[in-house]
């Protein structure tokens, strides 16, 4: 290795990847490290290893799991950093960072070396079924009992070992064998008399953390003031990780990412529906929920087909047999059946998605629907003296589903659905209206637009006789 190169390991283990994380989190060290580096990707390989000089590879397997009393992960990295210094038997040191830590901004050694713990007290749980919570309670009690500091250190962020102070910590504590956090040992141990700074994700300038579902505009917004974002592997998807594509590779691709049209006998409105999300919000993932009994939707490139021709995704005529009492209403169920079939997407596109009726054409850029701080983004239509409880327009709608899984909220309810229920609750639900008034119990943010705005809408063209190719001939500049 050359003189003064600062090597920057990675341990990597292929298994536990979410997703893309190593490729951006390579990107950010190759656009925003300000010094001369060597990536040392230690564990398993990657195809990142062959894009440049700049990184290198060292195999090393993950080491057997050793019980209950030990939490792998420690004793693996123990075992990575030893097998990395036998390959670089001269470092002095080097900078351990994860995979799914993304630089944003420029940096150097000095923001590496700053101090920062993460909070006062180390804390964790000798009882607890978590592996890191019993290793944090080991590893207070360690320092405890050496009248040494309790400071959490671990702010998930790259860090910086001295090897010889390193390895004495290794030797003292059989680290090889016993399972500590020892980035806090090594920090609470040489450097016991400082005053760390504290981090806070309000105010500072280091790091954004994603735990849970993104807040897109929070994410957008950490470009430009803070180096890093990180995540846990909850926090990892499709909001993160299409932010961070556009980011560092320039993608242009939008946020919005899963569009589902549930299909219904029409291929050809159907076909052009998608085209014209293709004109308007390019690069979506469009998926098909096909119920279709005559004319199936004819497949597309790029386009996901979820067949449920026969009842094999969703047996309508099983799940209608529960209910005795249903009462015909003049479009074979329609409207329990779509619910149904939106209902299953739930489980299928657990990130979120746009959902569209067939026999809609865009005018224009959808993007701003998508928004993940929102339950649903879309039009309410209060209601009407035939059907009086509110309903969000199935028409085009984003739909929030790690918000809705939240709160146990599901598209479908038989208990609250038009034609299931004779009598007085006969007509009162359609499609969306016991969507709509679960989410309004939560209290949860939500987006109102107006969607003649965004489309222009045949309606019903799936199950009412209507010469839909006129339409199409009237509408081409919409998906042509």
């Amino acid at each position: 290795m050359k003189k003064g190169r600062i090597l920057v390991v990675i341990p990597y283990l292929a298994a536990g990847a979410q997703g893309r994380e190593l490729e951006f989190a390579v990107a950010g060290w190759r656009r925003h490290f300000k010094e001369d580096y060597l990536i040392v990707l230690v564990g398993d390989r990657h195809p990142v290893v062959d894009t440049g000089d700049d990184i290198t590879f060292i195999s090393c397997p993950q080491v057997p799991d050793t019980g209950y009393q030990n939490y792998r992960p420690h004793i693996d990295h123990v075992r990575k950093f030893r097998k990395v210094l036998e390959s670089f038997p001269d470092a002095k040191g080097f900078i351990y960072a994860c995979d799914d830590m993304y630089a944003v901004n420029d940096f150097d050694m000095t923001d590496i070396r700053f101090l920062k713990i993460i909070s006062d007290d180390i804390k964790g749980n000798p009882k607890s079924t978590n592996g890191w919570q019993r290793d944090a309670a080991k590893t207070r009690a360690l320092l405890k009992s050496e009248g040494l500091p309790v400071l959490n250190f671990v702010c998930h962020l790259p860090v910086w070992y001295e090897v010889d102070k390193l390895l004495a910590i290794y030797d003292r504590y059989d680290c090889d064998h016993n399972s500590y956090i020892v980035e806090d040992i090594y920090y609470n141990t040489y450097y016991r008399d400082r005053v760390p700074f504290k981090l806070d994700r309000e105010r500072d300038n280091l790091k954004l953390g994603v735990y849970a579902s993104p807040d897109f505009f929070e994410l957008t917004g950490a470009l430009d003031r803070k180096i890093w974002i990180t995540n846990s592997p909850i926090g990892y998807g499709t909001v993160l990780e299409a932010v961070l594509d556009d980011y560092f590779f320039g993608s242009g691709r939008n946020v919005l990412r899963n569009v589902a049209i549930v299909h219904y006998n029409t291929p050809e409105l159907t076909r052009a529906t998608i085209l014209s999300i293709r004109k308007h919000t390019p690069g979506c993932n469009v998926y098909v929920f096909d119920n279709s009994d005559r004319r199936p939707f004819v497949p597309m490139d790029g386009v996901t087909v979820l067949d449920n021709t026969r009842g094999q995704l969703v047996d309508f005529d099983a799940i209608l047999s529960r209910y005795p009492g249903m009462i015909e209403t003049g479009n074979n169920y329609g409207s329990v059946k779509h619910s149904l079939s939106v209902d299953y997407l739930f489980d299928v596109l657990t990130d979120g998605f746009v959902l569209m009726d067939s026999d809609v054409l865009l005018k224009r850029d959808i993007s701003s629907l998508f928004d993940p701080r929102c339950i649903w983004s879309g039009e309410v239509f209060p209601g009407s003296r035939k059907k009086p409880v509110p309903t969000l327009i199935p028409f085009l709608c984003w739909i929030n589903v790690p918000f809705c899984k939240k709160y146990g909220i599901r598209y479908f309810d038989g208990n609250r659905s038009w034609g299931l229920h004779p009598g007085e609750l006969f007509h009162q639900y359609d499609t969306g209206a016991s969507f709509l008034e679960d989410c309004a119990a939560t209290r949860e943010p939500v987006k109102r637009t107006s969607l003649g705005e965004y489309i222009v809408h045949l309606r019903a063209g799936s199950w009412m006789k209507k010469d839909w190719m006129s339409w199409l001939d009237e509408h081409r500049d919409l998906y042509e």
